[in-house]
């Protein structure tokens, strides 16, 4: 969220964009709650690794189901800008989406875990 990354428990199912919204906000509980989520100005985006781009995550199952392990998740804000229609990103730009604890492990550099506590996704 913002410039902040963090990792989450990826639940047995995910039924809805609700749970993912959830998600959020219990990894930003200061920050964030389920009816900001419910705004019109809040969407969710999902990194796709073969393309290397993220794109919105719709509340279909097909679409809940490219959310896996280690999937980095977006949340992307935008507000009408005197009234034309545009939005504006509030969030970090920035593409490098490491956190420290993974950016100083060895994932950076061998793209593997040598052990799988359970399965994580990355929110931002």
């Amino acid at each position: 969220y913002r410039s902040e990354t963090k990792r989450a428990l990826l639940p047995n199912e995910i039924t809805s964009i609700d749970t993912v919204k959830a998600l959020f906000v219990r990894s930003f509980p200061k920050q964030l709650t389920m009816e900001y989520m419910d705004s019109p100005h809040v969407k969710i985006y999902i990194h796709d690794s073969s393309k290397d781009m993220f794109y919105e995550l719709e509340d279909l199952r097909s679409h809940l189901r490219d959310i896996r392990d280690r999937s980095v998740l977006r949340l992307f804000e935008s507000s009408d800008v005197a009234g034309g229609g545009l939005t504006v990103p509030t969030w970090d730009q920035d593409q490098s989406y490491f956190s420290e604890p993974e950016f100083d492990s060895e994932y950076q550099h061998q793209h593997i875990h040598k052990t799988k506590v359970s399965n994580m996704i990355y929110i931002l």
